[in-house]
């Protein structure tokens, strides 16, 4: 098929502008993530009911779309559904930063160190951080009755922090899988159609 000079510059034109499109919303979506990660609350509720819905659309897409979409839903999925299993079988401690076996989880301390604001209290009083070293270390449950104790709190909480930073890891690899089942499905369809051009078709019967 030969493509005009104008329709070439035009499907050029589309490709920037899926690509740009696809770049700003990542940038949305990043924005997101770290707004949620490091102030909790409603933030943290409405990025995980904003993930819930577009995980349903996406199912949607993969058993009743057709195409490149649906390829690209089928991609998505599977490493979400594979990464959500592994958390499973690795049980409870992938909820903590510093028990956690898996690579991923290992790999959240510093994000966690540099977004999550933990306050440090003595006595129920709010001590800065840098004196921390100053004070006892004495837990709830021992010392001396009635003694001041060190705790600290942060926020978001570590269980919000570990689901919500499990969950944009689970979409970035979705997000990987679901390129590479398009470029599967495109190579694909580019086999399929040049087998088809490579058929001789029947010679036509002449006229007697």
């Amino acid at each position: 098929m030969v493509v005009r000079r104008d329709e070439a510059f035009h499907l050029k034109v589309v490709k920037m502008r899926i690509s740009l499109r696809e770049f700003l919303f990542i940038v949305l979506a990043t924005a997101l993530m770290i707004a949620s990660l490091s102030v909790g609350g409603v933030v943290a509720s409405i990025t995980a009911f904003i993930g819930i819905v577009a995980l349903m659309a996406t199912a949607i897409v993969a058993f009743v779309g057709y195409g490149q979409p649906r390829a690209f839903a089928i991609g998505f999925l599977l490493p979400i559904v594979v990464y959500a299993a592994l958390i499973l079988i690795a049980g409870p401690t992938e909820m903590d930063l510093y028990d956690g076996r898996l690579p991923t989880t290992q790999m959240l301390q510093p994000i966690h160190n540099l977004l999550v604001k933990r306050t440090y209290t003595y006595g129920g009083k709010v001590i800065p951080k840098e004196d921390v070293k100053n004070y006892s270390t004495t837990s709830g449950g021992g010392g001396m009755m009635g003694a001041p104790t060190l705790g600290f709190t942060e926020v978001p909480d570590r269980n919000t922090f570990m689901s919500l930073a499990h969950g944009f890891i689970g979409i970035v690899l979705g997000w990987i899988g679901g390129k590479f089942a398009v470029f599967i499905y495109h190579s694909k369809t580019r086999a399929s159609q040049g087998d088809e051009q490579s058929i001789p078709s029947e010679p036509r019967p002449r006229r007697s």
